[in-house]
């Protein structure tokens, strides 16, 4: 064991030095010295806020004995049919997933009796999604309680904040898909991490 296990690293040059970096380098979002403790509040408020949106979704599926996913199928269908024709690849554009995971998913729905198929008469390489007389008894009997929970859920927001509250919500939808395209390029290179550090505490 060297002196480097015994060192008072408090008070160490480095770390009386050392300042947190800021989060982000846009303007916008930081505040007239630079800092970014706004922006890191406003990110945690975020997470809990996405933490409680996968809570709700969880537990309305749950009630229906359903996952998170073939709720939001099933509630697409809803929206949609008639007088849409829904298909799998709507649905997965809509859910921002694969149309082999909702393929997967909606054969499940179909065993359980809440949905039905039939060919699409404009391709016939696919086929049409309909909620069957139980799916369709199902969300109308849900419907009072789901209605609860959002009008709980977005209490207090008059017509002109919910408007611009969509726009961001638009905006933020495009913007985190490439950001998490980011997060996954640097978390496959398995490198990076040791090696920068290693080379950081070296200098």
């Amino acid at each position: 064991m060297g002196n480097y296990d015994h060192m008072d690293h408090a008070n160490h040059p480095r770390c009386k030095n050392w300042t947190l970096p800021p989060s982000t380098t846009l303007d916008a979002l930081l505040d007239e010295k630079g800092g970014d403790a706004e922006f890191r509040k406003l990110i945690y408020g975020i997470f809990t806020m996405t933490v409680n949106f996968d809570r709700i979704r969880e537990q309305l599926a749950t009630a229906l004995g359903l996952s998170g996913i073939q709720y939001h199928i099933l509630m697409v269908i809803a929206e949609f049919a008639p007088p849409k024709n829904v298909t799998v690849s709507l649905i997965a554009e809509r859910l921002h997933t694969s149309g082999a995971y909702v393929t997967m998913e909606t054969k499940k729905l179909m065993r359980q009796g809440f949905l039905d198929k039939r060919p699409n008469p404009d391709d016939g390489r696919s086929v049409l999604l309909e909620l069957t007389t139980e799916g369709r008894a199902v969300i109308d009997s849900f419907a009072p309680h789901l209605q609860s929970i959002n009008d709980q859920l977005f209490e207090g927001m008059g017509p002109e904040t919910f408007a611009r509250f969509r726009e961001i919500v638009d905006h933020m939808s495009r913007t985190s898909g490439r950001a998490a395209n980011m997060a996954e390029v640097l978390a496959r290179d398995d490198n990076y991490t040791r090696e920068n550090v290693v080379s950081a505490v070296g200098r």
